[in-house]
């Protein structure tokens, strides 16, 4: 596989992400909705390979999020496939969310191209244990490919997230 193809390849698994537009499970406490904001930064790079025979990318980061602050982000993606991510907030909260990754161009000569990634989230802690994302609010912004397939992204999102504040059961 050329390495162009390659990094095409780990750019839409990982893009996939790293932010969200879902619908998650309702709540039986008080659910706040508020305005949501979150930018990122993540590295991902070739670990290994899926059992599809796809390479296996493992992806770390750090971003800001609104509710959340300071994040961290861990995760994989096997190429062409979903991939997920957890966010975890300073005092432990996570959201952990599935995501594709749309490359909306390809890779220019310096390797980079926008993305878009539309995600979901499948499960919090915390005050986020019943959270969901605002609908049609994907992740977006710019990724860099190396010849190896790892690689750097920088995105944000803007929307919605509603969430149980009070819940800190699970954090």
């Amino acid at each position: 596989m050329r390495s162009h193809q390659l990094r095409l390849m780990v750019v839409l698994l990982l893009a996939v992400g790293m932010l969200a537009a879902v619908a998650g499970p309702a709540s039986a406490g008080q659910m706040n909705e508020g305005p949501f904001h979150a930018s990122i930064e993540a590295e991902f790079e070739v670990v290994g390979l899926c059992p599809s025979g796809a390479p296996l990318s493992h992806i770390s980061g750090s971003g800001t999020a609104s509710h959340m602050g300071a994040i961290t982000i861990e995760g994989q993606q096997c190429l062409g496939a979903q991939g997920e991510v957890t966010w975890t907030a300073a005092n432990g909260d996570e959201i952990t969310i599935q995501f594709i990754t749309v490359l909306l161009a390809p890779p220019g000569p310096d390797g980079s191209a926008p993305f878009e990634m539309p995600a979901s989230v499948v499960m919090g802690t915390g005050r986020f244990a019943s959270a969901h994302f605002g609908d049609d609010q994907p992740l977006s912004g710019t990724v860099w490919f190396n010849p190896d397939g790892s690689g750097h992204l920088v995105g944000s999102t803007e929307g919605t997230i509603v969430y149980d504040a009070s819940d800190s059961s699970n954090g």
